[in-house]
């Protein structure tokens, strides 16, 4: 991306935020404050409808392979989706059935999982299973993406960090698009801090960014192959990690996984430290999974990685579990 595309999906990610944002506050398009929320004052939610232009120029300006055409065109539908959710507040239960039937569209038609790379010297291919895995690990991480949507700063700069790690391994012509998303991201964050007026992703934005990742992991290791797929768990390890836990533990405490509560990590570290100590802490977690992933590709640490990745997950399930005793302990 030379310098004029570069300064144009940056004028377009700034003017489309302050259009949305006036737009919202014309149609009173709030997220209200409530006993299951952090912030005290409304604010506008649909700053993630502005991927859709962004969506759109890219198409109109470059020429992408049909992968990558199709995944945008469903990524329009992703983002929409989430905007009528942030609107009409769907059942959990009807979003979730729509969301299934979109992707089960796309990886029947567009992209799946068909191998899981080479692992103890053994390439483990899905065969018949491949379509069923795809589908439930692409609901898993973008369910996983929403529910990292509760801090100001939180799910741009963790999404940030996964989209740079991608854009670090990919080569091909899906590094233009990544380019435009770390503008729109990067612009964002300014707006979701409240250096410029403050607005929230909402569900179109954490839906969809969570569909983008989802992609690129996809992509990049089935596709393009740049990054083998037991390298590609990092940058998604937290946002894993985090959503098996939470629902582990709403498991235990006999609750609805799909209802809402302050449960989370971050939200727990907020009540310890502070909000911005505690998207800080949270960006530090997810630079230091994916430093992990960069350090084992480049010595081409296959096994060591997986093995990795599981030991992680029982040491943040430990962590956590204590973590939330006391902090369960303390609230009642």
């Amino acid at each position: 991306m030379n310098i004029l595309y570069f300064s144009f999906f940056f004028i377009c990610s700034l003017i489309s935020l302050y259009l949305v944002q006036q737009i919202s506050i014309k149609y009173n398009f709030y997220d209200l404050p409530d006993k299951k929320k952090i912030h005290k004052k409304k604010v506008t939610k649909s700053a993630g409808l502005v991927l859709i232009p962004i969506i759109l120029l890219n198409m109109v300006f470059f020429k992408y392979d049909f992968h990558i055409f199709y995944f945008l065109l469903f990524l329009i539908c992703v983002v929409f989706l989430g905007f009528i959710d942030d609107i009409i507040n769907l059942a959990a239960s009807k979003k979730l059935l729509i969301l299934f039937l979109l992707l089960s569209l796309f990886v029947i038609e567009i992209l799946r999982i068909d191998t899981l790379g080479y692992l103890f010297n053994r390439e483990i291919n899905l065969n018949i299973f491949s379509i069923p895995f795809t589908i439930l690990c692409l609901l898993l991480i973008i369910n996983s993406f929403n529910y990292f949507d509760g801090l100001d700063g939180l799910l741009g700069s963790l999404t940030l960090i996964s989209v740079v790690y991608f854009l670090y391994f990919i080569q091909g012509q899906l590094a233009i698009f990544l380019l435009s998303v770390i503008i729109y991201l990067t612009i964002f964050l300014f707006f979701n801090f409240g250096i410029l007026p403050k607005q929230f992703m909402g569900d179109s934005g954490s839906l969809g960014l969570g569909f983008i990742v989802s992609f690129l992991a996809i992509y990049s290791s089935q596709i393009e192959k740049s990054i083998m797929p037991s390298f590609i768990i990092w940058p998604l390890a937290f946002f894993v990690y985090e959503f098996l836990l939470i629902n582990l533990i709403r498991i235990k405490i006999k609750k609805n996984i799909f209802s809402r509560d302050l449960n989370f990590i971050f939200n727990i570290l907020a009540h310890k430290h502070g909000n911005l100590n505690s998207v800080i802490i949270c960006i530090c977690i997810q630079i230091f999974f994916c430093f992990h992933g960069i350090f084992l590709e480049k010595f081409d640490l296959n096994n060591l990685s997986i093995i990795l990745f599981c030991l992680y997950f029982v040491v943040y399930l430990i962590l956590r579990i204590i973590q939330f005793n006391k902090y369960y302990k303390n609230k009642t």
